[in-house]
């Protein structure tokens, strides 16, 4: 389920790039390809990107390197094809503790200095890891952003890596209360964000810890928030705007 999550973000990189959801013109634009015609004399795409939706097909390397160009730079699909979210969601997860490590010196500065002593590697390229107190796992927490979204997933890993309940536990429950907010902000996400929510909850939010303990998360409770925060932005712009509209008015008395 997490590449056909990686297939719809990449699509929708392309669909907010392009100006069009419509494969055949993805093909015609990107690939610089006409339809082939079936034997009753049907034009016959090859659905390239449609699989990217239905079937979680990914771009290869020639297609990002493509569409970067199609676009005038306006595309970034390497970043979402090869998202660190991906392989922190995975079930069983494939990466090592150091493995781990190494994933998160790709994150961004902010999220880097919290998790690591430096920002900068030492002179051998290595981040020197520490145990991050409460306080600064609620740091990192408030940041808000996508890269510390991910950063928190990968205390949480690294936690279970170590066997330690409470260095789960607490990262996990950060990440379920920034979850609804990170949907919100990024539409790569928001269109398959059920099927992220669940790939997610094995690993992170459907873990029993010693003593019968359960953070209780449901995806309802995801989806009543993310509701709510859609329609805060959306009574937001609806003030902007009517804003707007008395100043014009009133400038042209």
């Amino acid at each position: 389920m997490i590449d056909w999550c990686r297939g719809n973000a990449c699509f929708e990189e392309l669909a907010a790039a392009f100006a069009t959801r419509s494969s055949n013109q993805l093909e015609r634009v990107i690939d610089d390809r006409n339809p082939g015609l079936s034997a009753d004399g049907k034009p016959m795409w090859s659905g390239k990107y449609r699989k990217w939706l239905q079937e979680g097909a990914l771009p290869n390397d020639d297609t990002v390197e493509k569409a970067y160009e199609k676009s005038g730079g306006k595309t970034h699909l390497k970043y979402w094809r090869d998202l660190l979210l991906w392989t922190l969601a995975m079930e069983p997860f494939p990466l090592t503790l150091t493995q781990l490590h190494e994933g998160l010196t790709t994150l961004n500065a902010p999220v880097r200095n919290i998790i690591f002593l430096a920002v900068q590697p030492d002179i051998h390229g290595r981040y020197k890891r520490h145990n991050i107190p409460r306080e600064e796992v609620i740091k990192l927490k408030n940041l808000g952003t996508l890269d510390a979204f991910m950063g928190m997933l990968g205390l949480a890993r690294e936690g279970d890596l170590i066997s330690e309940d409470q260095r789960h536990a607490f990262p996990s429950l950060c990440a379920h209360q920034m979850f609804p907010e990170i949907i919100v902000r990024h539409p790569h996400l928001e269109a398959c964000w059920e099927q992220l929510y669940a790939c997610l909850h094995l690993p992170f939010w459907s873990r029993i810890y010693l003593g019968n303990f359960h953070g209780g998360y449901k995806i309802d409770d995801a989806r009543r928030q993310i509701n709510e925060l859609k329609s805060n932005l959306s009574n937001l712009h609806v003030q902007h705007v009517e804003c707007c509209r008395s100043v014009l008015a009133s400038g042209s008395d």
